[in-house]
């Protein structure tokens, strides 16, 4: 018959909502922060002093440079508890330390460390400007 609705069976219902919306959902929302950090690897001696800021959805940093040198990592916002605020300042002190975002994550706190990285690696880019492409030559022409 035309014009009828049928609903589907209870058990057509669970098994699409298991099958096609719940994995959708979760790659949806662990796409944003779930994936590691790709490292960018850079010269921190070309980067402008000044303060810059990075963030991702849940924090926001701002990453103050001195002389080629990352001199603080100041964290100006953060959507988590408060021990994770803790743990965001301790693996800042380790990019200091290291002179980079490229840190191992912690353990227990794995995606605010991912988040940590991405904002601080996004205030250092931002610290480079603008940068070359390598297969252009000065002239905007393609190299190579």
């Amino acid at each position: 018959m035309t014009g009828t609705y049928e609903p589907l069976p209870m058990n057509a219902w669970l098994r699409w909502l298991t099958m096609v919306a719940l994995p959708a959902a979760v790659l949806a929302w662990a796409g944003g922060c779930g994936s590691p950090v790709v490292p960018v690897k850079m010269d921190l001696a070309k980067l402008r002093d000044g303060v810059y800021e990075g963030e991702t959805w849940k924090i926001l940093v701002a990453v103050q440079i001195e002389k080629g040198k990352i001199a603080k990592i100041e964290i100006k916002k953060q959507l988590a508890p408060q021990k994770y605020t803790e743990i965001a300042k301790s693996l800042a002190e380790k990019m200091i330390e290291k002179q980079s975002a490229d840190v191992d994550d912690i353990t227990g706190a794995t995606m605010s460390s991912r988040h940590l990285k991405r904002a601080v690696q996004e205030a250092l880019l931002k610290g480079a400007g603008p940068f070359e492409s390598p297969d252009r030559d000065p002239s905007g022409s393609p190299g190579r």
